[in-house]
């Protein structure tokens, strides 16, 4: 009898055991990660587009469920990748978040202006300015280019800054003066800048759209 008893109490045993082990099953849960976080450090000088080949692809192909951030501690750089990082944000499907953790001046702060989100370091410094640079040739040649990317860089700052800086803050720029702004400065006018975007949005949706005049094929004109 004691044999029996040992062996049933040994089969309950077992069975209990299973019973746990259904029970860790069934109330285990596995997240599936559905975007991820990828991170760039964009730190120093702003080098030629051919150095940042991978953050552009990045960038380009990440799924709308992905966040890039982009680290900046700089004090600018190479126009012409700048203005290339700006081209693969406005294709980007992700969120784009400019994070300045030093200092963001010319290029890489347009590039933090650029992002869909963002966040600034107290400590950190930000400044923007007019665009400088050199070139050789011909006297005339040096003269079509100069009025050409003046006249590219009167555009640019016109329509990236009107919500941004004033209207005398950019007549400055235009003219040579640098801005700086401290960070509580620069998230102000940032929220300032999404709520006039916000309500430009609105005004679009709100306007009535008007009839388009059509003509009848079958008509004849006396």
């Amino acid at each position: 009898m004691n044999s029996i008893r040992k062996a049933s109490t040994s089969d309950n045993s077992t069975e209990d055991e299973f019973s746990d082990e259904q029970n860790k099953i069934k109330n285990y849960f596995h997240n599936i990660p559905i975007g991820h976080v990828h991170e760039f450090y964009l730190c120093g000088e702003i080098l030629g587009p051919e150095n940042y080949i991978d953050w552009f692809q990045i960038i380009r192909r990440a799924p709308e469920t992905d966040i890039v951030v982009i680290h900046i501690n700089s004090h600018g750089g190479r126009l012409d990748t700048f203005f290339q990082f700006v081209k693969c944000i406005k294709e980007a499907r992700a969120t784009i978040h400019g994070s300045i953790e030093g200092n963001a001046f010319s290029a890489a702060a347009d590039l933090f202006l650029a992002c869909e989100s963002h966040e600034i370091d107290e400590n950190s410094s930000f400044m923007v300015h007019t665009y400088s640079g050199g070139s050789a040739g011909k006297s005339h040649e040096m003269e079509l280019e100069h009025e050409y990317v003046r006249r590219n860089w009167k555009r640019h700052v016109q329509e990236k800054y009107k919500s941004f800086l004033s209207s005398k803050e950019i007549g400055d720029l235009l003219d040579g003066k640098d801005i700086w702004l401290d960070p509580d400065d620069v998230m102000k006018r940032l929220e300032k800048r999404k709520n006039d975007v916000q309500v430009h949005k609105s005004d679009v949706v709100k306007s009535p759209r008007k009839k388009r005049k059509t003509k009848n094929v079958n008509s004849k004109e006396e």
